[in-house]
């Protein structure tokens, strides 16, 4: 019996793996940046860029772009990012929390009408963007969403948002229009 339960632990931990393993995979933009994701639904055929969990890797360490879990792409590339609106046959629905945080050298990024919500602090310290173009089939926006973003000249909201949320683009020194 102790042999028995021991095996069906073991066979347990391994389905458990496999299925935490399953939720999460990586795909390329048409840039060739590889991208983070995490399945919403396997039923809906969904998924969320990055993880969506704000983590610090070093809890004693303060938040950078060389301690955060939960950035979908090397926080050090330069250039475009073009976000997929289906990666791996899932559609991209979401951007999750902290997603491109720390993107300091993203310039642009192209996000598809297929992304309803872009969570707190996605795209925070992108500090080399200068115009954010947020589709009008984004319902909602998380707190300091655009926080940082200090080149950021124009953001243009989606026209059915009823909620500016919380520092939305607080510290965007630039900032010239947000309509």
């Amino acid at each position: 019996p102790t042999t028995m339960k021991k095996s069906l632990l073991v066979i347990g931990l391994l389905l458990t793996s496999v299925m935490a393993w399953a939720q999460e995979f990586t795909a390329s933009t048409v840039e060739g940046v590889e991208m983070k994701f995490k399945v919403i639904s396997e039923t809906d055929k969904t998924c969320c860029i990055g993880t969506d969990l704000l983590a610090l890797i070093d809890p004693s360490q303060e938040a950078s772009a060389d301690n955060l879990s939960c950035i979908a792409i090397d926080p050090y590339y330069a250039g475009k990012v073009t976000i997929p609106s289906v990666a791996n046959g899932y559609t991209v629905t979401t951007i999750g929390e902290g997603a491109f945080q720390f993107c300091e050298s993203v310039t642009e990024f192209e996000i598809p009408t297929t992304i309803t919500s872009i969570h707190r602090q996605a795209f925070a310290y992108c500090s080399a963007v200068t115009v954010l173009e947020i589709p009008d089939e984004v319902q909602e926006l998380g707190d300091a969403c655009f926080y940082w973003c200090e080149s950021a000249r124009t953001i243009k909201l989606p026209t059915g948002l009823t909620n500016i949320p919380p520092m939305m683009a607080t510290s965007c020194h630039a900032l010239e229009e947000c309509s």
